[in-house]
């Protein structure tokens, strides 16, 4: 299981200009683009075993830094 501090460092090695403690529309904001979300989703699935389903690959289950651990939890 991913902590909300592992995900977090997975997040800024993809970008480490966002605060995602508080930043509310990752995707939607434009902050995470297609390409940083599979970047994402194969880490996620490397270093954790998380393996995310195409079905749930959408703007809303990425757009924080909460959706995207309640997304892990659910997953793992």
């Amino acid at each position: 299981m991913i902590t909300k501090e592992e995900l977090k460092k997975v997040l800024m090695s993809l970008n480490d200009t966002i605060d995602y403690d508080s930043e509310e529309s990752l995707v939607s904001g434009g902050h995470l683009d297609s390409l940083m979300v599979v970047s994402l989703i194969v880490e996620l699935k490397k270093q954790y075993g998380i393996k995310i389903p195409a079905s749930a690959i959408n703007s809303d289950n990425f757009d924080s830094l909460d959706k995207i651990l309640d997304l892990c939890t659910k997953k793992a």
